[in-house]
């Protein structure tokens, strides 16, 4: 399984995803920082990211910008809240692979991961 990185105020889906993932918990890690995420995404290309654009909405959107669209080619999940809506074509756009609207379940977060996961093995 390839590695996930979540960029989130605070560690509560990057906790939920080390339990869904317990075998691969080590290659599950948290960011609450663009920075940080675009250092810890520069050594490991090839992992999923879980971007929290309600709690961080600033960071998130800053990231998003910063990610050239081959990084973002299919490795990207929005988690976004009700009234982001209106900026969700305009992230999608940039080639984000989906979006979830919180409240997410873990059981929904960690089931997309596995299909996504599951797809590019196949590709």
């Amino acid at each position: 399984m390839p590695a996930i990185h979540v960029l989130e105020k605070m560690p509560w889906f990057v906790s939920g995803l080390h339990r869904a993932f317990p075998e691969f918990a080590d290659t599950i890690v948290y960011c609450d920082n663009a920075q940080d995420f675009i250092e810890l995404r520069s050594s490991s290309l090839n992992a999923l990211a879980v971007i929290d654009l309600d709690s961080l909405p600033e960071e998130g959107i800053s990231l998003i910008c910063a990610l050239s669209a081959s990084e973002q080619n299919q490795q990207v999940i929005l988690l976004v809240n009700r009234s982001q809506k209106a900026i969700i074509w305009e992230v999608m756009q940039a080639g984000c692979l989906c979006y979830l609207e919180k409240p997410v379940s873990m059981r929904i977060l960690s089931q997309l991961c596995q299909r996504i996961f599951a797809r590019n093995e196949l590709a």
